[in-house]
């Protein structure tokens, strides 16, 4: 009886981690969240860990994204408050991501947020090549990554009007450090990219601090 007990706590718990964090993607291709939890972990008030691995995934918040690869580590809980449905971190856990965005994925995310006609091109020399139309101006933008505390952009040509460009480079910012996948109670600080094809492939830290 008490393994059985151990079983359904384990159970309980695992599919609230799971429900928390499905409940932030709005749609999915393919979504598996794992939770690696055992009974000695649950008495500790311990997650071992959690995977998440995603592919075609929508944020909430709208972000499209191509593939979704979250690894967290140990995770630390009030044991009692989860068994009766509130999972509650008592310390932050961390962990990797690994997200790829393509062309399309920064022309649906800009298309959101104001602008028309979007056209998203990743060219050799690791260079985003953006045009877009605003209820200003029609505007070319091409940019190329650097690494400072997140992805900068470096304007390599510009055209069109300078406030909408302004505006245009930084969404483009905000889309390629994953401030529009706005997961809740979760941080991610963007520490390396690289292109291949139509692919940027983003390398994050995670810091998870709750589970809504």
């Amino acid at each position: 009886m008490k393994n059985e007990d151990q079983n359904t706590d384990i159970g309980v718990v695992s599919g609230l981690v799971r429900e928390a964090i499905s409940e932030q993607i709005d749609g999915a291709q393919n979504l598996d969240v794992r939770v690696d939890l055992s009974a000695e972990g649950l008495l500790e008030g311990k997650i071992e860990g959690v995977e998440i691995e995603g592919e075609g995934v929508r944020s909430r918040s709208g972000q499209p994204v191509e593939v979704l690869d979250i690894s967290i580590g140990e995770l630390t809980l009030d044991r009692l408050k989860a068994l009766v449905g509130n999972v509650d971190l008592t310390h932050p856990g961390r962990g990797r991501a690994r997200i790829i965005l393509t062309e399309k994925d920064i022309e649906m995310t800009l298309s959101d947020r104001g602008f028309n006609e979007v056209g998203c091109s990743f060219s050799p020399g690791d260079r985003i090549d953006i045009k877009a139309r605003s209820s200003r101006d029609s505007v070319e933008l091409s940019a190329v990554p650097t690494l400072r505390q997140g992805i900068v952009f470096t304007p390599k040509n510009e055209r069109g009007d300078a406030e909408t460009l302004s505006d245009l480079a930084t969404q483009l910012t905000a889309i390629a450090n994953l401030q529009h996948l706005n997961l809740e109670g979760m941080e991610l600080k963007v520490d390396g990219w690289t292109f291949e094809g139509d692919r940027l492939i983003l390398e994050a830290q995670v810091c998870v601090r709750e589970l809504p």
